[in-house]
């Protein structure tokens, strides 16, 4: 007997693929419109630019950087529409493959095949695999989601309270569809970026390569040299020791070379990851809920979120040694690397810890 379908849910599905479908076309033509005017607004700054140059008077000049501005103006706005197209598409698909499921057919989330062998009787009861119900169930976007997932299917927990408030959690989560998606979006855009990592921080030993008293002093010590040279060079016109000092703090930061490739491998490219934790943390933050866990869960969030925005910062900055120049100046002047590398192992210092413990929030959240 085939298992009926379920019209309502059907129906509430359906009608979002038709908002999303509305907006994504009402932005689709916002690009076009801000494509055109770019284009428009770039031939005009080239034009006003040809005037100027032929001695057309300062008013074509003012012109041109007037287009300029323009430009940079609807560059931004087109971004952001660009970015709005995404993030519809993104909530489409899901939408789109809520339906399938209601229709019975596969869902495009992971299956949790990679989890069976870890129960021998995993496949008798139907856990992993193609319409298991962890295929049902499993809606995250992070392997350590999956990973709760499938350790709550395999191993209830032992606390029968704990379970009661975990079922009035989960309850009260399933009806927010709306924080539902927005959540499944970030981590699934985030996670599409090029060269993206994934943040499996809560996975890693911590390991510290700045520690000694040496790197504490070095940092303090050779940008006040380096300044104290160029301020000589400036009253005496004799520049020598500005350039022997900064040589040298060039040569103390190529020297830790390795060890920056280390951290940089433990936390460069996970910027996207980190930035989408945090909002959705933000997120959770404001919900309105009234389930015990939930706002247990809340009162982390906000402490949470400034931490992750803390750490997708230092991402970001371990990303931007890859420009040469910057390298170079920052070394140069201010001895950047150890500053950096000693930030982010204080970070790592006080708030590894606390790492499992906040993520372990986001289950709910379809993480």
């Amino acid at each position: 007997m085939p298992i009926p379908l379920e019209p309502e849910k059907l129906s509430f599905y359906s009608n979002r693929l038709l908002e999303i479908s509305r907006k994504k076309q009402f932005t689709h033509k916002r690009i076009n419109l801000f494509s055109g005017l770019r284009l428009l607004s770039f031939g005009v700054m080239v034009a006003m630019v040809y005037l100027f140059s032929a001695g057309f008077g300062m008013l074509f000049l003012l012109a041109s950087v007037a287009a300029f501005i323009t430009l940079i103006v609807l560059i931004v706005y087109h971004q952001k529409y660009y970015r709005m197209s995404e993030r519809l598409q993104a909530m489409f698909e899901i939408n789109e493959n809520e339906i399938k499921v209601l229709k019975h057919q596969a869902s495009a989330f992971d299956d949790g095949s990679a989890f069976s062998h870890q129960l021998p009787f995993a496949d008798d009861l139907d856990l992993f695999g193609t319409h298991s119900l962890f295929h049902y169930l499993n809606r995250c976007q992070t392997k350590y989601g999956k990973k709760l997932l499938a350790g709550a299917l395999m191993q209830s927990p032992p606390d029968e309270r704990y379970i009661g408030l975990m079922q009035g959690a989960v309850s009260e989560m399933a009806l927010q569809t709306e924080f539902n998606q927005d959540v499944m979006v970030r981590l699934k855009l985030s996670l599409q970026e090029k060269q993206v990592k994934q943040s499996d921080l809560e996975d890693n030993k911590p390991v510290y390569l700045f520690e000694a008293k040496f790197y504490q002093v070095a940092s303090w010590l050779m940008p006040a040299l380096v300044a104290l040279g160029l301020l000589v060079g400036i009253i005496t016109g004799n520049y020598v020791l500005f350039t022997l000092n900064s040589v040298f703090s060039l040569m103390l930061a190529f020297g830790q070379t390795k060890k920056m490739l280390l951290l940089g491998e433990e936390i460069g490219g996970r910027t996207q990851a980190l930035k989408a934790y945090a909002a959705v943390f933000e997120s959770f933050g404001k919900l309105n809920v009234e389930a015990e866990l939930l706002n247990e869960m809340q009162r982390k969030t906000s402490y949470a979120a400034r931490q992750f925005k803390q750490l997708s910062v230092l991402s970001e900055r371990f990303d931007r040694r890859n420009n040469i120049v910057l390298y170079i100046l920052a070394n140069m002047f201010l001895l950047y690397d150890f500053h950096l590398a000693r930030t982010y192992e204080n970070w790592k210092r006080k708030y590894m810890q606390e790492i499992i413990l906040w993520v372990d929030t986001l289950p709910y959240s379809n993480c």
